[in-house]
């Protein structure tokens, strides 16, 4: 019985560490009157790596320029156009932890700007993308 309770334990453990090598958070910045960027900095857990892509639901009045480009270890940069003076972008970065063995389920961040908000630095934790 005992030999049970430990290897159920032991199963919990080693599931519950699993899922934590990786989170991202990003931050939204004007840098000029034409273009916006959205940085998003990831923390990841030693022996592990992040495979990263962006994908915008929603650009109105602005333009991804160019590819995601990743400018440190595990920071990435895209940058939008402004095209109008009213505008709102919403998508998510996707990201897949994997270590030289194993690939884990996907996570998302979700993103959102809009002209209708005040630019500054915005974070958000990483959730389920259903």
């Amino acid at each position: 019985m005992k030999k049970n309770l430990f290897l159920i334990l032991f199963g919990v453990i080693l599931c519950a560490s699993a899922h934590a090598q990786a989170s991202f958070k990003y931050a939204i910045t004007k840098k000029s009157a034409k273009f916006i960027t959205i940085t998003f900095t990831g923390n990841v857990e030693k022996n592990w790596h992040a495979d990263v892509a962006v994908s915008f639901e929603e650009c109105t009045g602005v333009k991804p320029e160019g590819e995601l480009k990743k400018v440190g270890t595990n920071t990435y940069v895209q940058t939008l156009r402004i095209q109008s003076k009213h505008f709102l972008t919403r998508g998510y970065l996707r990201y897949i932890c994997c270590n030289d063995k194993e690939c884990l389920a996907p996570k998302y961040l979700d993103f959102s700007y809009s002209s209708a908000k005040k630019i500054s630095k915005t974070s958000k934790k990483s959730a389920a993308k259903k």
